[in-house]
Parts: structure tokens; sequence; C-alpha cells
């Protein structure tokens, strides 16, 4: 892959999410409390995004 953190998308950062997602599940690990409170997936992948371009 000849992408760098800056070049990879939102749409990227969400699949990535959403893989970490689902491997805590499958171990049982409970996600940070307030989680569920927090921005959605989109939103968390689209700060992602932008914080790694700064």
């Amino acid at each position: 892959m000849s992408k760098t953190l800056h070049d990879l998308t939102p749409e990227h950062w969400q699949f990535v999410l959403a893989n970490v997602e689902a491997k805590m599940r499958m171990r049982g690990v409970e996600p940070p409390a307030g989680r569920q409170k927090q921005p959605s997936r989109k939103s968390w992948a689209e700060r992602i995004a932008r914080d790694v371009r700064n």
C-alpha cells in the first residue's frame, strides 16, 4: 500500500473502526465508558481523517 495516513479517506477510517468494534465484541471487551453517547462511527472517521491531515 503506497498511501500515507494523510491520503486515507473518512470512509477508510469508518471501515477500520467497524473492524475494531467487531473484534472487541468477539473478545468480550466492553467499549470505553460513554462510547455509545459519543459521535457516530462516521463522525469518528471524519475526525480521525481530519486529525491525521493536520
